[in-house]
């Protein structure tokens, strides 16, 4: 006959085992994720404060982007970029039922191009998002000049200093489509006026029209950043841009 084992022994082990397994649950419930709760006045509260404070220092907030959007792709091929590239914009439309730009992206095999464009990509976007006055970005954007290189004439006498600046350009060509910034006209009589001035000049000259800019083949390049077309002539012992009507004589 086999003897049964102690009973004392059996309770060590039962002991044992229990706080075994308590000390178990205390690891596990060391390691459980806490998740607090949330005081949803508190934070409608906070929001509401947020929005009243950006109305008061009349600080723009933030576009929301809807699930899906539209846009247009333009194609860039210059002579400053040795392979093209695809510039994509897409618009929202807003709360005052205006279509306005939202996003930019750019896509193009030149390698080397990558870490400009990306940049470009999120300061726009950025900038897009926060809604307001596009004019400013479009000529900061159109003002750079490579030291060193020689930019080049644009069909319609533009004169292309850079590639940020023909960024710049097709920017500014969406923005006036979706009628999200408005084209400055010359005054009527104002173009009349030039006209008659550029043909009196051709014919004292002697200087040909250009066929790609269509103004004086010897024209220099507007300084105007509204303009920047090389349509700069001497008339009256005055520089005259033939496209904006500027004079550096007043």
């Amino acid at each position: 006959m086999i003897a049964s084992g102690h009973p004392s022994d059996e309770r060590k082990q039962m002991q044992k085992k229990i706080e075994i397994a308590s000390s178990i649950k205390e690891v596990s419930l060391a390691k459980a994720v806490v998740i607090p709760t949330v005081d949803l006045e508190a934070a409608n509260q906070a929001l509401l404060t947020q929005v009243k404070w950006t109305q008061e220092k009349n600080i723009p907030t933030l576009l929301v982007r809807p699930r899906k959007t539209s846009g247009y792709t333009y194609k860039i091929k210059s002579p400053l970029a040795p392979k093209s590239i695809f510039l994509t914009i897409n618009n929202i439309t807003d709360n005052d039922g205006d279509t306005v730009p939202f996003e930019i992206f750019f896509n193009t095999k030149d390698t080397a191009l990558y870490e400009m464009l990306t940049a470009l990509t999120r300061l726009i976007t950025a900038h897009f998002r926060r809604g307001g006055d596009m004019t400013y970005l479009l000529e900061e954007l159109m003002c750079i000049d490579v030291p060193g290189k020689a930019g080049y004439i644009a069909r319609g006498g533009r004169y292309i200093p850079s590639l940020s600046a023909e960024i710049g350009v097709v920017i500014e060509e969406h923005l006036i489509s979706i009628k999200a910034i408005k084209v400055e006209e010359v005054d009527a009589n104002v173009t009349e006026f030039i006209a008659t001035k550029a043909t009196q000049y051709v014919a004292e000259s002697g200087d040909i029209i250009d066929e790609n800019s269509g103004f004086p083949a010897n024209a220099e390049v507007c300084t105007n950043m509204k303009c920047r077309k090389k349509a700069v002539v001497n008339l009256d012992n005055c520089p005259t841009c033939l496209a904006c009507g500027d004079s550096k004589c007043g």
